[in-house]
């Protein structure tokens, strides 16, 4: 694979690039100018700080480590890089000026990677380094990608290969995951992208990337933190309250499974308000073409209620053909038809004793909210105000009221959030001609995702005078 380098910021982008994904430099003059995937050429490193003080490090080379090539920026967490040192390749991530991760963590998955090395991406050093002022990790280079890769391929076979395939990643990763947490490791961001396949057949998967893991105490199943970290589409309710025991990365292997049966999250194209008001309300319903053995492992992964939710060894014994292991799943609709067959009807007395006239809690109790959220939006809307937000999917009537407050509409704050874009950077990107309509569009033609978004990044190419959405731009 050839690459074109940037004359502007140095970084290497695909060969039939016009522009520079980074800086927005146009790279027509440079066809005759590429360098061979692994020809020896320095690589520009940027803090991605926009302040007077942020510097730019060229580096050929990294502790006694070659630069062979830099990989596509995939996030704000860090720039990651293939290298090499006798003949033999790793894996570079190198985090990102201002980026902290759990040092302490990251030593103890080193300390065991070489042990649980079948599980685990083998991690060779970690650390701060003093030149490029920088945390950093360097591992064992996995050339055939990630799960996230794989689903695509998968939905391209047979069912009966989808259903087989899907059986053996969750073996792989069921046995990951105990075996981390028989190291005191709760992982907390258990996703596709970080699993990686480091062999195809047989097949071999193992778990990366934690810079937000979190080692347990003596009570295994017992860990606070101080806020959510993770991606908001792999959440477990109990996270919401911040809670971080081990029986999240159960959840997040149920999300996983679900990708893997359908192709997609269950939450995609949904704002982070609105996932949170799901899971609180009704959870992850299962789609009724899911066949009756992997609705009832992905109910048992899927309960709410992190005590009674599936672990090791009832996917186990799921794994070994057990049908009779309990479930103790609940969605809204089951909910709904057990109080329809109870008789049970809505009281309205416990709205009108909040301050609801007969009337107005008619209303107000018919749209979904609990009393204390209809009374938050009645404080910051009046009604036909706020069903436009509600029925957009807010649920925090403050933060629709930041929205609305900035001329946003309820259908454009929805796309801005699912960015995790917030009020002061959607004026920044509307001011410079970036409508929420045209994230949509981008991400509608897959261009662009929620999970590897960058503000920071549009905000370089706008500095540079080029808007990225626009096709006129581009030519």
């Amino acid at each position: 694979m050839a690459y074109k380098t940037c004359p502007n910021c140095g970084f290497q982008n695909l060969e039939d690039a016009v522009f520079c994904i980074r800086c927005g430099e146009k790279l027509e003059k440079l066809m005759d100018e590429t360098i061979r995937e692994y020809e020896d050429k320095a690589v520009k490193l940027s803090n991605y700080s926009r302040s007077k003080n942020s510097k730019n490090l060229w580096i050929q080379e990294f502790r006694g480590y070659r630069i062979l090539k830099q990989f596509p920026a995939s996030g704000a967490e860090a720039d990651t890089f293939l290298i090499e040192r006798d003949d033999k390749q790793f894996f570079l991530k190198l985090y990102r000026q201002g980026m902290e991760p759990k040092i302490e963590v990251l030593q103890k998955v080193k300390s065991i990677s070489q042990k649980l090395h079948e599980h685990v991406v083998v991690v060779y050093d970690v650390g701060f380094d003093e030149e490029t002022e920088r945390y950093f990790e360097i591992m064992e280079y996995v050339q055939f990608g990630s799960l996230r890769d794989l689903i695509p391929y998968l939905h391209e076979q047979p069912d009966n290969l989808l259903k087989e395939m899907t059986e053996r990643i969750v073996l792989e990763l069921s046995e990951a995951i105990n075996a981390l947490h028989s190291e005191g490791i709760v992982h907390r961001d258990l996703k596709p992208s970080n699993v990686l396949v480091r062999s195809l057949e047989p097949l071999n998967l193992i778990l990366t990337d934690f810079g937000i893991s979190l080692q347990m105490n003596t009570d295994v199943s017992k860990i606070y933190a101080s806020s959510f970290k993770g991606t908001p589409a792999y959440i477990a309710p109990e996270e919401i309250s911040n809670y971080f025991g081990k029986e999240i990365d159960w959840w997040h292997l149920g999300i996983i499974v679900y990708e893997l049966l359908l192709g997609k999250n269950p939450f995609a194209g949904t704002s982070e308000q609105v996932i949170v008001h799901r899971l609180v309300t009704r959870g992850v319903e299962i789609p009724q073409e899911i066949d009756e053995r992997y609705e009832t492992l992905l109910k048992g992964l899927l309960t709410r209620d992190r005590k009674k939710r599936w672990g090791y060894e009832q996917v186990r014994l799921w794994l070994m053909g057990k049908k009779d292991i309990p479930v103790y799943y609940s969605s809204q609709d089951e909910v709904s038809e057990n109080n329809n067959a109870s008789g049970s009807v809505p009281d309205l007395k416990d709205w009108i004793r909040a301050g609801f006239t007969e009337q107005s809690a008619k209303l107000w109790s018919k749209i979904g909210l609990t009393i204390e959220e209809a009374l938050d939006f009645k404080e910051h809307f009046s009604y036909s105000e706020a069903i436009s937000w509600i029925n957009a999917g807010f649920r925090n009537a403050a933060l629709a009221r930041k929205w609305y407050d900035s001329g946003v509409s309820p259908e454009e704050a929805v796309i801005y959030e699912n960015f995790g874009i917030n009020q002061k950077d959607a004026l920044y990107l509307i001011n410079h001609g970036i409508t929420a309509y045209d994230l949509q569009k981008a991400y509608s033609e897959g261009k662009i995702s929620p999970e590897n978004f960058s503000i920071v990044e549009i905000s370089e190419y706008i500095d540079a005078g080029f808007n990225p959405f626009k096709e006129s731009d581009k030519e």
